[in-house]
């Protein structure tokens, strides 16, 4: 539908926006113009009432954003989403004419909920670093268990998650210091024993694959040392060529969360 008033433009767009990443309400661009003329900073706002007659998901949240014609994004500078969850209707009030949409956002957990995310996971983590600490000194003090190479492929997987917990656990501490060498060293750290932990599970399925398919014939010279060169030298290898490549794959990356649509 396409108006011609005076000269105010306006016009609504039920197709898709071509390129956006963004989920857009209804697939719908509502767009306010005067011909020949940037209305914008206007003291009183315009309101646009959207109805909404498609559910909104409890996940996702409903926001007033316009089209930026000129950087091809969404933004919600000068614009606010007057909405309650529940209401057939949303308004946009906003200080400018321009294209408008309403996107739909994944919902941010409350502070509360992520306070209490936060401490279920701390939790979580040191009990897991507590009880795998303990299957290692019980390792070392089992003179039967040292001997098994089964046992030994575990131990060599609970090193790994013990030393993924280790700089998991106070990754949020280091982020607040601020620090290029911490925060580049607890990045080079995390995603080295993340990877030996995926690697030494792929090498215990392996192991289990010789015990229960195989079973006959199945020695293998220096066998344990191999997997240890896999399981500690693959991970090392990739950090080393990410860091040769870009170095700046790690440390600080700052975070825009501004407009509530990417981070």
């Amino acid at each position: 539908m396409f108006f011609l008033g005076g000269s105010l433009h306006l016009c609504f767009w039920f197709q898709s926006i071509l390129g956006s990443p963004y989920e857009v309400y209804d697939q719908a661009l509502v767009g306010l113009s005067v011909e020949g003329k940037n209305i914008s900073g206007l003291q009183q706002r315009v309101n646009i009432t959207i109805n909404l007659t498609k559910k909104i998901n409890e996940t996702q949240n409903a926001l007033c954003h316009f089209f930026n014609l000129s950087r091809k994004n969404f933004s919600q500078d000068g614009c606010i989403t007057l909405w309650t969850r529940g209401e057939n209707h949303l308004t946009c009030s906003c200080d400018h004419l321009t294209y408008f949409a309403v996107l739909l956002v994944t919902a941010s957990p409350s502070p509360k909920d992520q306070e209490i995310l936060t401490y279920i996971t701390l939790i979580g983590c040191s009990l897991s670093l507590f009880t795998l600490v303990i299957t290692v000194f019980l390792f070392i003090t089992n003179r039967k268990g040292r001997e098994d190479v089964s046992m030994r492929v575990h131990i060599n997987l609970v090193i790994a998650l013990i030393l993924l917990n280790l700089h998991f656990l106070p990754n949020q501490a280091a982020a607040a210091v601020s620090s290029t060498g911490l925060c580049l060293y607890m990045a080079l750290a995390l995603h080295y024993s993340l990877l030996a932990t995926f690697i030494w599970m792929a090498l215990e399925g392996f192991h289990l694959y010789l015990l229960l398919v195989k079973v006959f014939n199945i020695y293998i010279k220096r066998y344990l040392l191999k997997l240890s060169v896999v399981g500690w030298g693959v991970p090392a290898v990739i950090v080393s060529v990410v860091v040769i490549i870009d170095r700046g794959f790690y440390g600080q990356v700052p975070l825009d969360s501004s407009n509530k649509t990417a981070m």
